[in-house]
């Protein structure tokens, strides 16, 4: 799984990193990346043109981008924190492609005042396709859970999670 990363499609620096040999190995190289908190093992799982939106909506098109704003975390909010791999499912979409989903849980995180935040839950949607016998990630979506509620709700500058359970239907006039 180790190889030189020396061509266009590999990450740019010389150095040796994981490559990905299956699908299902893409969110677990990432999570390896982030306990180690190597931007650069982490962005190795990426196509150099890939995709990422992360948590809050950012959009990034890159893989240095990719890398670079994940280094940024790992020096302010996430020096301390640990991801764990909870469930990884692979749905395959031919021999060259599949979706895999991660289930994932961060613990560790700093708040913006210093203080160590709760666990967190997430999960990961990438597009996965293999160029040669190394699978490499098109494009990801991180989402944050928020267990019980149903969407959020813009309101008074800020946005939240919201639940709708106790609402009645609106009934049609």
């Amino acid at each position: 799984m180790e190889n030189q990363a020396n061509n266009g499609n590999q990450a740019d620096e010389a150095v040796a990193v994981k490559n990905a040999s299956t699908p299902q190995q893409i969110p677990e190289l990432f999570a390896e990346g982030w306990n180690k908190k190597d931007a650069q093992a982490l962005g190795a799982v990426f196509a150099k043109d890939a995709d990422f939106v992360n948590v809050v909506g950012l959009w990034w098109n890159d893989r240095e981008t990719i890398m670079d704003r994940h280094a940024y975390g790992f020096e302010r909010i996430f020096a301390d924190s640990f991801m764990t791999l909870i469930e990884v499912r692979v749905r395959p979409l031919g021999q060259d492609h599949a979706v895999v989903h991660a289930l994932w849980e961060v613990t560790g995180q700093n708040t913006e005042h210093g203080q160590k935040a709760g666990a967190r839950t997430g999960i990961f949607s990438f597009v996965a396709e293999r160029d040669g016998e190394i699978w490499r990630a098109v494009s990801a979506q991180n989402t944050d859970r928020a267990p019980g509620m149903q969407t959020h709700v813009a309101e008074g500058g800020t946005l939240r999670t919201a639940s709708y359970k106790n609402l009645s239907p609106k009934s049609g006039s």
